[in-house]
């Protein structure tokens, strides 16, 4: 039992909800005591509200997430859930274990609580990006007053609100919801004085990285946005080459890695990440497609430093025909992810692994001789590098509208050509761009993929082609068994 799944049990068991913890926190959630789980260190009780409050307004901090029930006296006892994840900054300190207190009332104010904060998380990673170094923040405390502040503004010495937990979460919301409508009604562009790389812009909304402060990917916009980006392409793969992480001869490139069948995965991706792997891996067999033979490794890592926080792992990283690596970018099932952000991290990747080769060949050439190739027929440099974006069927029937009953995270038709005259402008600067949908299907009961197969799309010609049936015979259909 992993350390989340143990607080969940705890809160399961104490009749309390539990709130929804980031993805890439939930995974970092370790138990540091009893009734207290937290991604960072934790120095300070949680029950002094105070300390992290200090703490955040001092000096920036490392995004964490702390749970915890901790208090004093008979009745002065609270559930804390702390979570600081991109601009949002959102403390609750909520009465709940005092001896004089009604528990079943307790439980029921966390449950409603947590799901405000539930709402405000998730549309604070879509609408929340403010100006650099502004964020929101949150604190809803039964003992210690309650208040929010929209980006930029300061308490300057306001006495504790008293408005409540509940009642500041619902401001919260409803400002945050104001926002989203506010946003939907403008196209999110790119400030050049920022000198964004790709990788940051494809980052834009996550919680590792906020540079950009108000760009966002917009369906709707989506054609616009192309545009922007091809306007701005030749700033963005020169920004991103410079900030390309070159790590050292002596590092591990996690080259060879062997997957943990103890290790509990949580996320769709990384469940068809580990499958791929397996299937087509070193220790699988058979081809993947022609321009990726087989794949070498997952969670490649990119960063050299700290500073690189900006730059992630690539999700599999093959070998192309040519004995060389082949970045792939992965998308699940239900990724909201466009598949112009798509393009966008694997383009970055790309031109990292172009920057890094000269550091990395000698270990690159000693990880694949089990697939073949002479030292001799490896490059000091590479000159073009093979791309792909790989996703399971159901996510490139999604882009095309063409999952039955809904148009949810349909790709606009009209955005497609703005999207190939980027695919084609980025070809020119050396990296070759290919798509593939993986054949399978989804075991609920084992809640894995099955993998049967996978190929390369011809999307160009299903996205252009307007009389062109996605789910004809011929070599482009996607919905094949």
């Amino acid at each position: 039992m992993t350390d989340i799944e143990k607080a969940r049990q705890l809160f399961r068991d104490a009749g309390l909800a539990f709130p929804t913890i980031p993805e890439e926190l939930a995974e970092q959630l370790k138990e540091h005591g009893r009734w207290l789980f937290s991604t960072r260190p934790i120095d300070m009780s949680p029950y002094n509200l105070q300390h992290y409050l200090d703490e955040v307004d001092v000096s920036p901090v490392k995004d964490y997430a702390v749970l915890s029930h901790a208090g004093h006296g008979v009745n002065s006892y609270a559930i804390q859930y702390y979570l600081v994840h991109g601009s949002l900054r959102m403390f609750l300190h909520l009465g709940w274990g005092g001896v004089y207190m009604d528990r079943g009332e307790a439980a029921a104010t966390v449950r409603d609580c947590f799901s405000m904060a539930d709402q405000i998380a998730s549309l604070a990673q879509t609408v929340g990006r403010f100006q650099a170094g502004k964020q929101l923040t949150v604190v809803g405390s039964d003992f210690y007053g309650s208040y929010w502040l929209p980006p930029g503004k300061t308490r300057r010495g306001e006495a504790s609100g008293h408005k409540g937990p509940l009642n500041v979460l619902t401001q919260t919301l409803d400002w945050l919801t104001r926002r989203q409508t506010e946003m939907h009604r403008k196209v999110s562009k790119i400030d050049p004085k920022l000198g964004l790389g790709l990788h940051e812009l494809a980052n834009s909304g996550k919680g590792r990285c906020r540079p950009d402060s108000l760009f966002s990917f917009q369906l709707e916009f989506a054609k616009t946005q192309a545009k922007d980006i091809l306007d701005n392409l030749g700033n963005l793969v020169e920004n991103t080459i410079k900030k390309a992480p070159v790590r050292p001869k002596e590092k591990d490139f996690k080259l060879c890695r062997r997957s943990d069948p103890t290790r509990k995965l949580t996320r769709e991706e990384d469940k068809w990440e580990r499958a791929i792997h397996e299937k087509w891996g070193p220790e699988g067999s058979g081809e993947f497609v022609s321009v990726c033979k087989r794949i070498q490794t997952y969670q490649y890592p990119l960063q050299a430093s700290l500073k690189d926080r900006c730059w992630g792992d690539i999700d599999l990283l093959g070998i192309g025909a040519d004995f060389l690596p082949v970045p792939n970018e992965l998308k699940g099932r239900g990724s909201g992810d466009s598949p112009l952000r798509m393009l966008l991290e694997v383009a970055a990747y790309g031109f990292a692994i172009r920057e890094v080769w000269p550091k990395l060949k000698d270990h690159w050439i000693e990880a694949v001789g089990w697939f073949g190739g002479s030292p001799s027929q490896f490059p000091a440099t590479l000159e073009r590098v093979t791309l792909v974006g790989v996703a399971p069927k159901e996510y490139w029937l999604r882009c095309l509208g063409q999952l039955p009953g809904t148009n949810q995270g349909k790709f606009p038709c009209g955005a497609w050509p703005r999207f190939w005259e980027l695919v084609d402008a980025l070809e020119k600067k050396g990296v070759d761009i290919h798509f593939v949908a993986i054949k399978g299907s989804w075991d609920d009961t084992a809640g894995r993929p099955t993998i049967t197969g996978a190929r390369v799309l011809d999307l160009r010609s299903l996205t252009l082609n307007s009389t062109a049936d996605p789910s004809d015979s011929g070599g482009t259909s996607l919905c094949e068994p």
